[in-house]
């Protein structure tokens, strides 16, 4: 398994208020760790781009997106189609929490078609 280091205080925090928020709502063992993974990377990812978590647009998730079709998996390859809509599945609760925090005003995922609603 991959480690993504987040090195900022503030994705630190983000990522922490995240992981509380997905044990308390009841997400099983197994879900928060795909959430960790997901979320640890696109955290990453948003760090290494100096992209602030609160001005992430429609065109970074975008970008994360095409990103995540094209990056090799551990085992070769890329990622498969079910591990790219869980990563995506984690954002979109990441910015919902967010969202529901008042911690940013618009969900950058509420007009795209690849997020998936459960």
């Amino acid at each position: 398994m991959e480690k993504f280091i987040i090195y900022s205080k503030e994705y630190r925090h983000h990522y922490d208020r995240f992981m509380k928020h997905v044990y308390a709502i009841g997400y099983s063992p197994a879900s928060c760790k795909t959430f960790r993974t997901s979320i640890s990377e696109f955290l990453c990812w948003l760090e290494i781009k100096n992209i602030q978590v609160d001005h992430v647009t429609e065109n970074e998730i975008k970008s994360y997106y095409n990103y995540q079709q094209e990056r090799p998996a551990i085992n070769g390859g890329v990622l498969s189609e079910s591990r790219n809509t869980l990563n995506m599945y984690a954002i979109k609760l990441f910015f919902q929490q967010m969202q529901d925090n008042d911690l940013i005003v618009a969900h950058p995922q509420n007009n795209l078609k690849y997020t998936v609603d459960r």
